[in-house]
């Protein structure tokens, strides 16, 4: 059985709106949907936490970013508090026991 090309494509393309529609029939997500609600969880820190790898973190609440070297990983460096707005104080947005800080990737140089 051959099907010529302009056949292929109306088949595939009932077959792909055949799918959609049944999944919206059902109650369910459709299959777009569903990769678009995919979420990656972030890791966020607090003041106190050890720092376990080198690179970039961003303070949640102002945006100030700071650098760990490595060096600072072999040191044993926990974060501390963000000195921009205060985070991880008393008087911050964020609490000592609040996690605020979160990784955003290796420094422009390879960290």
């Amino acid at each position: 059985m051959a099907i010529s090309r302009k056949g292929f494509l109306k088949l595939s393309l009932g077959i792909v709106s055949g799918l959609l529609l049944g999944g919206a029939a059902k109650g369910a997500k459709s299959l777009l949907a569903q990769t678009e609600t995919t979420k990656v969880i972030e890791t966020m820190y607090k003041v106190g936490d050890k720092v376990l790898q080198a690179g970039r973190y961003q303070c949640s609440v102002c945006k100030f970013i700071v650098e760990y070297l490595p060096k600072h990983i072999e040191n044993g460096v926990t974060f501390g508090i963000c000195t921009v707005c205060y985070s991880g104080t008393e008087k911050g947005p964020k609490k000592p026991n609040e996690e605020f800080w979160k990784y955003i990737g290796q420094a422009a140089n390879g960290g």
